[in-house]
């Protein structure tokens, strides 16, 4: 692997971590934001989880939604680099391969978060103990849903920038082998 190869990997790796931390960050902030009501009784988590029931189904919902239809664009972002005239570096597909991977864990999560919610806790008796835990596991979940959106929005939002970079006029793109580079790179082949 190049050296310019192997910059790219790292600066994709890097944009990864500060996604990551980005959504790390709103994790904390949403979960602290809940967690906020303090130590409750088993009934008062009760009442909290009928008061927040209703949102997180709907966000959880909507992010569910938005997870499958990025993941299918992302087969659009593909067909646009595999038609695109350009050589598209490693870190190009490495970075839709990591927004995959990351949309992927942001279903999972929707669609658990959801299944969790269908359960009817009211009418567990033998849960009434864990309700406690129970709220504050599904904050969780709710607070990680969050931030993993968020870690995806920044990916996409890196990903996109890059694109347009490739198709400005007057702008360079780190995503694209340049042809100068290319033709160093034959160059310093053949004379191996």
């Amino acid at each position: 692997m190049s050296s310019h190869a192997s910059t790219m990997t790292t600066q994709s790796r890097v944009q990864l971590r500060s996604a990551l931390v980005g959504g790390g960050i709103t994790t904390v902030i949403a979960f602290g934001g809940l967690a906020t009501v303090g130590r409750i009784s088993p009934f008062r988590a009760l009442s909290l989880l009928e008061a927040i029931v209703p949102t997180i189904r709907f966000l959880s919902s909507a992010t569910l939604t938005g997870g499958v239809t990025m993941l299918a664009l992302m087969l659009t972002l593909l067909s646009f680099t595999a038609t695109h005239t350009e050589d598209f570096t490693e870190a190009h597909y490495e970075r839709v391969q990591q927004i995959a991977v990351l949309n992927a864990l942001l279903i999972i999560l929707s669609m658990v978060l959801l299944m969790v919610l269908s359960v009817p806790l009211e009418e567990a008796d033998t849960l009434r103990r864990l309700y406690t835990w129970i709220y504050y596991g599904i904050v969780l979940l709710m607070s990680l849903l969050g931030g993993l959106l968020i870690a995806v929005v920044v990916m996409l939002h890196s990903t996109i920038r890059g694109l347009i970079h490739v198709s400005h006029p007057r702008h360079e793109s780190a995503l694209i082998h340049s042809l100068d580079r290319g033709n160093a790179d034959a160059i310093h082949e053949e004379n191996r």
